[in-house]
């Protein structure tokens, strides 16, 4: 985890996520103060972080996706092909649509930055997390924007010596309780948010539960990519969009990850595409890369589990964050 903040800088509607059947989901929808256990799982290479850490098949405590914000009718939160796939070789990444226009649009002088704003990718993180205070209620997702948690708990994980404890905050044996509160913070619209505003972490006193260990719950899964016709009909809205197993949870899903723009655009007269209103975040800075051609659906399953992790993103106005 602590690799992964030394080297991590700062990536509406319906949620993104495709979660198993019973899975509760946090919100945080109000000034609040928690104390959770991050439960670690096994990563595949579909996971960024743990494919560049060399954690494939082991425990990891994070998974950083990419979407895109109020796409379609239904205003949608969609992953995004191209971005959750770049680390990949080329021939196993995919193309995106909404990233090929929004590439097309930075070259046309007349283009507003607004427009291509709208259309960057916003960096979330999910994790499982254990509620110390809830501990009936078994392990939760949370699913958050990449600046409303991921960043502060990164920034924390750099004070620390490569041998503190703290950056071991989610081994099974031992471990750390993280201490957050989640503060409002204004952001320009009518939705509230709730980023993480201070992190302490204290020694976990009592054992995780033998059933919290034991999980098999796969994250990488959670995130399923379009197709690119799929998602080509669904932002330009030529058919119904693709049908995909929703929680009830992901619908008050978010608002905060809008990422930095890496080039300027000149503004223009033409009609502007609605803007998030999660505008918490910077822009992706590889927005503008050209994806590849080849269409090839990122998965690998998970192997089975076992030792510690060493790795550690938000969106919404709920109770969900991922670091």
């Amino acid at each position: 985890m602590r690799q992964r903040a030394e080297e991590h800088s700062s990536g509406q509607g319906k949620g993104a996520l495709t979660l198993p059947d019973g899975m509760k989901v946090v919100k945080i929808k109000a000034t609040c103060n928690k104390r959770w256990s991050i439960i670690p799982f096994i990563a595949t290479e579909a996971n960024p972080g743990a494919y560049k850490y060399d954690r494939v098949g082991k425990l990891y405590a994070e998974r950083t996706y990419f979407a895109h914000g109020n796409v379609g009718p239904e205003q949608s939160l969609v992953p995004c092909p191209y971005h959750n796939t770049k680390h990949l070789s080329p021939k196993h990444r995919m193309r995106c649509p909404i990233c090929d226009h929004r590439n097309k649009l930075l070259q046309d002088p007349d283009t507003s930055d607004e427009q291509t704003k709208a259309l960057a990718v916003k960096e979330r993180q999910i994790m499982l997390i254990l509620d110390e205070e809830d501990r009936d209620s078994g392990i939760q997702v949370f699913d958050y924007s990449f600046h409303g948690f991921g960043k502060l708990l990164d920034a924390q994980l750099k004070n620390f010596d490569p041998d503190d404890e703290e950056n071991f905050y989610a081994d099974f044996e031992g471990g750390q309780v993280l201490r957050i509160s989640f503060e409002e913070k204004p952001t320009g619209n009518t939705r509230p948010w709730f980023p993480a505003s201070s992190i302490l972490f204290r020694a976990r006193k009592e054992d995780l539960p033998e059933e919290v260990i034991e999980h098999e719950i796969d994250v990488d899964a959670m995130i399923v990519l379009p197709s690119y016709e799929d998602l080509s009909d669904m932002y330009f809205q030529t058919s119904a969009p693709p049908k995909k197993k929703k929680s009830k949870d992901d619908d008050d899903d978010d608002d905060d990850d809008d990422e930095e723009d890496e080039k300027p655009a000149k503004k223009s007269s033409k009609k502007k595409p609605p803007v998030d209103d999660d505008d918490e975040d910077e822009d992706d800075d590889d927005d503008d890369d050209e994806p590849p051609k080849n269409k090839k659906k990122q998965v690998e399953k998970s192997s089975k589990k076992k030792r510690r992790d060493d790795d550690d993103d938000d969106d919404d106005d709920d109770d969900d964050v991922p670091f």
